[in-house]
């Protein structure tokens, strides 16, 4: 399986968590000066939706999906949409899909590096399945 990181992130800023601890304490001073200032620094931040991108990647119109293969495609982009947290198992045959989808549309840019390093370099994981045994008790009466 691949452990693969969906977590959006921010890019545009470099110092973004020296930021983000000067606004908290700006708004618990009630800084308004420190806090418009700062504000105006995270104006050229940019989110980079990962979980969205995935999906987009997916679905690409380069791709030029049949019916049935966009069909199966959206189980997994649900399946990535709709995941908790922020790193996902994929089965090999999942990743697979992606990179390979990944791998086939062109006009990616810099902006797109971090999330291409992000799913190529996606780790090999080992998972332990452990089965519980349900022990049924009978009363006899």
């Amino acid at each position: 399986m691949r452990q693969l990181d969906i977590g959006s992130y921010v890019m545009g800023i470099d110092n973004f968590e020296e930021i983000k601890a000067r606004l908290a304490k700006a708004i618990a001073d009630n800084d308004d000066a420190e806090i418009v200032n700062l504000v105006g620094e995270l104006k050229s931040a940019l989110v980079y939706d990962v979980r969205g991108s995935l999906v987009e990647v997916l679905f690409h119109p380069q791709l030029d999906l049949p019916a049935k293969a966009a069909l199966e495609r959206d189980d997994l982009a649900r399946k990535i949409l709709d995941h908790p947290e922020s790193t996902i198992l994929l089965e090999e045959a999942e990743y697979a899909l992606i990179t390979g989808s990944l791998n086939a549309v062109s006009g990616l840019g810099r902006n797109d590096v971090r999330f291409i390093r992000q799913v190529l370099d996606a780790p090999q994981v080992e998972v332990e399945v452990t089965s519980q045994r349900r022990r049924d008790t009978c009363a006899e009466g």
